[in-house]
């Protein structure tokens, strides 16, 4: 069966997956468990699409309709008058053709509501494991949404709201550039991994953040998966062509092995098979060509104590992100109580100035009062003023103190050389000079006669 173009994705389609076993959606967009069905039973899948949706079809509901049932949209468009198509028609309606709809839709719109979530990467989980969906975006964020679920028989009733559910409830920011893989660990099911930009992230459901997240690497990262086997063993595709190989119970922050697969080309996706005695790894490259090597014994036989030392990492990782919050929000509580006090010193200290200003009394050098006025810098404005205007030559320039005193000395002082009663002359100093100018035209100045 081929889906019908109206009912489908606007945008190209980027995932699809099947649903968990006896698991089926409803047409009111529901997940339900058909426990009736045989334990490997799985009729229904999920796509995928940048434009913003995830549709849910079953292989059961592929329905025949003659083109009678077709939209009478499109009987109204046809043009009466056109033989051909008429004719066309009427071969179409004698015919049994495929119209195969999806069941439901669920929109993936950002919380923020500033539009829809272009997806990549789509994973799905059971009703046991909370009917949640996980999706990696082109943006590279982490998101996590729920679906609704019907009780199976024999289970405690939903709550009111439980039908209210479904849709995106957190979105995480993980990477600088599209995400190239999303991939659960198939030792924890709340383990997930993500691989995007020159990093990959492993995220636990319920963690805001990444608990581990690895260096920078040279080239980009391209794709990446889980050790079927083995629970601390990753591998990444690199744009060079190689394939790094992480084992977090050897090291964390370098790979454990690295191998080159082609060269010139970009590994953009792989693949693991695990049989009983050897496990192989499928790579496929940009130019179209498929690589299958055999993965060496130390990367797929597991030590018996592997698993729990994985799950002890994650819950050490979990405590240190949960700690590196909570120091963040303390250093952010005490910047905001830093800056509260500076601003009630500020307060303070206008308004003490405010009150000296008001008193009259004089400001502490280098104060200012409220309104900015400071009276030591207004002050020496003011003598920078007067002397720039005495130098160009707008203003007298005013005697010195000491001049002053000089010339009043000299005015008291007796005429040694015209005795009493004779008149004498007043020398005059000009500021900013040592000459002594006489006595000229109306600068004379005589003493009164005693």
């Amino acid at each position: 069966a081929t889906s019908a173009i109206e009912f489908s994705h606007k945008r190209a389609v980027t995932d699809i997956c099947w649903l968990p076993a006896r698991h089926e959606v409803t047409a009111a967009c529901k997940l339900r468990l058909d426990e009736s069905g045989a334990p490997w039973q799985a009729w229904q899948c999920a796509t995928m699409a940048a434009d913003g949706y995830i549709l849910f079809w079953d292989l059961r509901s592929a329905r025949k309709a003659t083109a009678a049932s077709a939209p009478r949209s499109t009987e109204r468009r046809r043009d009466p008058t056109d033989k051909e198509a008429a004719e066309a028609a009427e071969q179409a309606a004698k015919r049994d053709e495929i119209l195969w709809v999806p069941v439901c839709r669920m929109g993936l719109s950002k919380l923020d509501g500033s539009g829809e979530l272009s997806c990549n990467f789509l994973q799905l989980s059971g009703i046991a494991a909370g009917s949640k969906l996980f999706c990696a975006t082109e943006e590279g964020e982490f998101c996590v949404a729920e679906l609704a679920h019907v009780q199976p028989a024999g289970a405690p009733p939903l709550p009111d709201d439980a039908n209210e559910m479904s849709g995106v409830k957190a979105v995480f920011q993980g990477h600088y550039g599209p995400c190239t893989a999303l991939m659960r660990s198939p030792f924890q099911k709340d383990v997930h991994l993500t691989v995007g930009d020159w990093s990959f992230n492993v995220w636990k459901d319920g963690v805001a953040s990444p608990v581990f997240t690895s260096p920078f690497s040279a080239e980009r990262l391209t794709a990446g998966c889980w050790s079927p086997s083995r629970a601390g063993v990753i591998l990444v595709a690199k744009s060079d062509g190689s394939v790094d190989v992480w084992d977090l119970t050897d090291r964390s922050h370098e790979p454990s092995t690295s191998f080159n697969v082609v060269g010139g080309a970009a590994v953009t996706s792989l693949a693991m098979w695990a049989g009983p005695s050897s496990q192989l790894l499928a790579a496929g490259d940009d130019l179209g060509t498929l690589h299958v090597m055999e993965i060496p014994r130390n990367l797929r036989r597991a030590p018996s104590t592997e698993k729990k030392a994985i799950e002890a990492f994650i819950t050490r990782e979990v405590d240190r992100v949960a700690y590196a919050q909570r120091r963040t929000e303390e250093r952010e509580a005490e910047a905001h109580q830093q800056q509260v006090a500076a601003g009630a010193d500020e307060i303070a200290a206008a308004a003490a100035a405010t009150a000296v200003v008001g008193s009259g009394a004089e400001l502490p050098d280098g104060e200012e009062s409220e309104d900015g006025f400071n009276p030591a810098a207004e002050a020496e404005y003011r003598e920078l003023e007067a002397a720039f205007r005495v130098e160009l030559g707008l203003d007298e320039p005013a005697p010195a103190a000491d001049e002053e005193a000089a010339a009043g000395e000299a005015e008291e002082a007796p005429s040694e050389a015209g005795g009493r009663g004779a008149p004498r002359p007043v020398q005059l100093l000009v500021h900013g000079t040592n000459n002594l100018v006489g006595p000229v035209g109306a600068s004379r100045r005589w003493a009164p006669a005693e």
